[in-house]
């Protein structure tokens, strides 16, 4: 009885959807033709080809893309150097608990808001930044939100990433789950619509094994660099 459950614990992909035929016909390709780049150290920014795919697909300059080993670490390592004790943080409420030890260990401040029907109140939101409440980041989970599996409408995107713009904060738009739609149309990523106020980050871990840990963050110029040159 138990291997007929499907646990909707945590956002595990079942085993059977590895791509294990793929996986080592990839490797021994990659390996026979560029061992010196894949086993030798490199860049801190990442793997070259990779981030050029990864710019492609994002219409952005490969110097924006950073990639590490999953996305959570890329987002860790941002907050080390740019947030001090005391910046808020909005996120919403509930989200992904261990972004949440993220900020905490950073020593932000945060500020949850409550999703109704799987949305943000956005007067409340506008309520606590028209009185100089402005955070540095707002994490937010657009496209099948961790854990209420909700989707942002396409109003709240655009208010979210005009008050982002209005008020100078940046936004971190997590999105591992974007590509996994079964149904309904696509909307555009937060990142799509505002790209200049949103930082944009994702992985492979759900599209093909979170054993491969790679991830990768998509940032304004001046913050990959410094993100680069942290790590």
């Amino acid at each position: 009885m138990a291997d007929m459950i499907i646990s909707f614990k945590r956002g595990v992909p079942p085993a059977e959807s590895f791509p294990n035929e793929e996986l080592i016909e990839c490797t021994r390709r990659v390996i026979s033709e560029h061992s010196v780049q894949v086993l030798q150290y490199g860049s801190a920014a990442g793997y070259s080809p990779l981030r050029e795919y990864i710019a492609q697909q994002y219409s952005v300059d490969v110097d924006q893309v950073v990639i590490g080993q999953g996305s959570l670490q890329l987002l860790d390592l941002l907050c080390r150097f740019s947030l001090a004790g005391g910046d808020s943080v909005f996120v919403e409420q509930p989200t992904y608990d261990r972004t949440l030890t993220v900020f905490k260990r950073a020593k932000a401040e945060l500020h949850g808001f409550r999703l109704t029907a799987g949305q943000i109140n956005i007067e409340e939101v506008k309520a606590l930044l028209e009185k100089g409440s402005a955070p540095k980041y707002f994490y937010v989970i657009s496209d099948f939100q961790n854990p209420s599996g909700s989707v942002m409408g396409i109003a709240q995107r655009q208010v979210l990433t005009s008050l982002a713009r209005q008020y100078g904060f940046l936004i971190i738009e997590d999105s591992p789950y974007r590509r996994l739609r079964y149904e309904g149309n696509t909307l555009p990523s937060l990142f799509e619509i505002s790209p200049e106020v949103v930082i944009h980050m994702s992985s492979f871990s759900k599209l093909v094994s979170p054993g491969l840990r790679t991830g990768y963050m998509i940032l304004p110029r001046n913050l990959a660099t410094q993100l680069i040159q942290y790590a």
